[in-house]
């Protein structure tokens, strides 16, 4: 029988989380956030179990987000130590290596829920971006676009420049208007233009997969832009053509 998928958040994997944690911040209570983080796990679906850790995260670890942010970056596993790949994800590394893959996600939810503030957007943005090279904050970041998006966008822009090619795809995955599992950003599903910049500047990523959540962003605007896309993708199409031309 094939495992569940909401069991990369099991009883395992979250004692490894609490073992990274300790390992980080000797005052962290072990037991306590077991106990809250498995509370009736069984019965809880894939994102339920997520956010009960994420509630678990906020009850132990410090109130002060600028110490408690420090503690998580702090807690990752190295990037090298990540079997990550292109094509998906592994499950948790070993507590000695510290949080990596499916228990980012708890942890990138824990900097939206906290660390959604002005003051806090800088912090914030480095933890996230330090989290997404060990998985993925695309669910996280979309908080963010949502009440400051401005700021975000503007990092979001410097990020398509990222060497890591999963920050870049970041870019795109997480701002796509309706990423699946995320909350739907309305505003880009009515007005996809402050995504197009991001595009056009990942478009040609030497990397398919940065390129297939580009063509996954497309078809999400598609669904209520179809003549937008038809035109952005005829004008990138002409501009292959040209190049070709000039080429020969």
């Amino acid at each position: 029988m094939s495992t569940l998928f909401k069991e990369v958040f099991n009883s395992l994997s979250i004692t490894q989380m609490g073992a990274a944690i300790f390992h980080t911040w000797s005052k962290f209570d072990q037991g306590t956030f077991f106990a809250l983080a498995t509370h009736d796990l069984s019965a809880l679906e894939m994102k339920a179990r997520s956010n009960q850790i994420v509630s678990a995260l906020t009850l132990t670890l410090p109130d002060d987000f600028t110490h408690a942010a420090h503690i998580l970056v702090q807690s990752l596993a190295p990037v090298h130590a990540i079997d990550k790949s292109s094509s998906g994800w592994t499950n948790n590394t070993a507590a000695e290596q510290g949080i990596g893959n499916w228990l980012i996600m708890p942890s990138a939810d824990y900097i939206a829920l906290h660390g959604n503030t002005p003051e806090h957007f800088d912090l914030s943005m480095a933890a996230l971006h330090a989290m997404t090279k060990r998985f993925s904050a695309e669910f996280a970041i979309r908080k963010f676009i949502i009440t400051q998006p401005t700021k975000t966008f503007n990092i979001l822009q410097q990020w398509t420049r990222d060497p890591d090619k999963h920050v870049r795809r970041l870019v795109s995955e997480g701002s796509r208007p309706r990423l699946p599992w995320g909350i739907r950003l309305q505003g880009l599903v009515l007005d996809p233009s402050p995504t197009l910049a991001l595009l056009e500047s990942l478009k040609n990523d030497p990397e398919d997969y940065v390129r297939l959540s580009v063509a996954n962003h497309l078809n999400d605007i598609a669904k209520d832009h179809p003549a937008l896309v038809n035109n952005l993708v005829t004008d990138w199409l002409n501009e292959v053509a040209m190049g070709d031309e000039s080429a020969t």
